[in-house]
């Protein structure tokens, strides 16, 4: 397909794809960290909320397209390990393959090499985003309309809302009495940037993202922090256009632990829901009342409780 980065970029994508229908599986081994100082440039360019994608091994991405590309785009969904595509990705005819021109160390003992290796007899390449030095980078254009969102989107066991900045499907879009913070004083506890405000009386920040993306999740992470440094006094909510759940105040939680005068959060979804009355019972997200249904709910909201101005920031906001 054709699509834009985040960054303004058109990239002409249609047809470059050997076959569409083929798939090529391979492995996730690490996470592309936001800060990362010795590559600040690419990093902060690919890892800090441009579009959902992965960075996969030069050979997994020449069974897909000619590497001269880059960037495609791709649909992609998570299989067991052991598992087999119906059409197997593979090299045309006559395109000769790419060639891994880099020698093992001097004095290298293969014998006390521990990493997993390329699953020979199954033909499907382990990719790994951490070798820099064969790797190229395949964009994931991102769907959130209903009927797509079985088969592309954000399909792993962890929804990424905000790390370092608004990841894809999500915006503020609503939110109401705040004032943002400038770049330089509102950085993460880890070098990202993270989302700082102050709340005027009863103002809120409202995070919007595609129907059904509360659906049978469990837990809602993030990392909180006043200017100094103690709990904010703010209300959580989940809303739908037909309604809004059960609100829940963040200083009757416990955080589960500390770290540079942030605060980490896990909040059960089941606590939202108005019929479960004992609060969270750690089960699957399934709505919030007989008239609002998991997959209704698409907004997730952080609200003063009082009428003063309160600092406040968020930082690594996740579902799963």
């Amino acid at each position: 397909m054709n699509f834009n980065d985040f960054y303004g970029n058109w990239l002409e994508r249609q047809s470059v794809c050997y076959d569409s229908s083929a798939s090529v599986v391979v492995m996730v081994t690490d996470l592309c960290p936001c800060y990362y100082p010795p590559n600040q440039y690419s990093n902060k360019r690919w890892c800090c909320g441009d579009m959902s994608h992965f960075d996969v091994s030069v050979f997994a991405f020449e069974k897909l397209a000619d590497v001269k590309w880059g960037v495609i785009g791709i649909k992609y969904r998570r299989v067991p390990c052991d598992y087999k595509p119906t059409k197997r990705a593979q090299i045309p005819s006559g395109v000769s393959p790419v060639q891994n021109y880099q020698s093992a160390p001097w004095n290298w003992d293969s014998s006390k090499d521990k990493r997993w290796g390329v699953i020979a007899n199954s033909g499907s390449s382990v990719g790994s985003s951490s070798s820099s030095s064969s790797s190229l980078t395949s964009s994931v254009s991102v769907s959130h309309s209903e009927n797509q969102q079985q088969s592309v989107g954000q399909q792993s066991s962890v929804i990424n809302a905000y790390y370092g900045g608004f990841m894809q499907g999500w915006s503020d879009a609503g939110s109401w009495s705040i004032s943002k913070w400038g770049r330089d004083s509102s950085w993460g506890f880890d070098g990202q940037q993270a989302y700082c405000v102050t709340l005027g009386g009863y103002g809120g920040i409202q995070l919007n993202a595609w129907s059904g993306v509360f659906s049978s999740k469990r837990t809602l992470e993030f990392y909180a922090r006043q200017n100094n440094g103690g709990t904010p006094d703010i209300n959580i909510k989940l809303t739908s256009p037909s309604g809004a759940c059960n609100s829940l105040r963040l200083q009757g939680m416990a955080a589960v632990d500390s770290k540079s005068n942030w605060s980490r959060f896990q909040v059960q979804l089941s606590a939202f829901d108005w019929r479960k009355s004992g609060g969270g019972d750690g089960s699957a997200f399934g709505g919030c009342s007989e008239s609002i249904n998991d997959w209704s709910v698409n907004t997730l909201l952080f609200v003063n409780n009082w009428g003063g101005n309160q600092d406040l920031c968020i930082d690594q906001v996740k579902i799963y």
